[in-house]
């Protein structure tokens, strides 16, 4: 896939290089999912600014017990929900 990583990607050896970079790295290490760091700069390039903070502040809020999976997946889901896909899981 284009723009991502390789397989040995990881979050130890990232270097931001642009603002959506480090709003990446924000995202991931706010919760606390580094495994998906290539999926979040993926994200910061689709869709806009606004969207995604709307998401990233909404995941953030929401109380652990309100929350059925991980913060991860729920900022996935909003993010999509935000930008008005269809066929979210």
């Amino acid at each position: 896939m284009k723009n991502f990583p390789d397989k040995r990607f990881s979050i130890k050896t990232f270097t931001p290089k642009s603002s959506q970079d480090w709003l990446a790295l924000d995202i991931c290490q706010t919760l606390g999912d580094s495994d998906n760091l290539p999926l979040y700069l993926s994200y910061v390039r689709k869709y806009s600014p606004k969207i995604i903070q709307m998401a990233f502040d909404a995941a953030r809020e929401l109380p652990a017990n309100k929350i059925k999976k991980t913060r991860g997946a729920l900022f996935t889901y909003l993010v999509k929900h935000y930008a008005g896909e269809k066929n979210i899981s």
